[in-house]
């Protein structure tokens, strides 16, 4: 079976697309700190925290009360940074390409 030179070339572009996306994310990483990104909203931080507390207890979750248990459902509470909001459009073109071709393959 015969492959175009296309078909033969799009899982080497999809890789270097991956490898430039790791290149500026660890480039990124070295000048940010460890502090989580500034509120655009005017929301602070213990807001957010108060949130995200909030969030878990309606939910039900398990460890609501101890720092490590509040770490996920706080998280989801701070906005995401351009970067993150290019990276998961992204992935989420990337996952729908992919399901078309698993369409088109059966």
């Amino acid at each position: 079976m015969k492959t175009s030179p296309r078909s033969a070339f799009l899982p080497q572009a999809a890789l270097a697309a991956y490898l430039c996306l790791g290149v500026g994310q660890a480039a990124v990483a070295q000048y940010t700190s460890g502090s989580p990104p500034p509120r655009q909203d005017g929301i602070s931080a213990q807001e957010q925290r108060e949130r995200g507390i909030a969030r878990c207890r309606e939910n039900r979750g398990v460890d609501c009360d101890t720092p490590e248990g509040q770490k996920e459902w706080v998280r989801q509470e701070r906005p995401m940074t351009d970067e993150e909001r290019r990276a998961a459009v992204a992935a989420r073109h990337e996952r729908e390409r992919l399901a078309r071709e698993s369409e088109k393959r059966r």
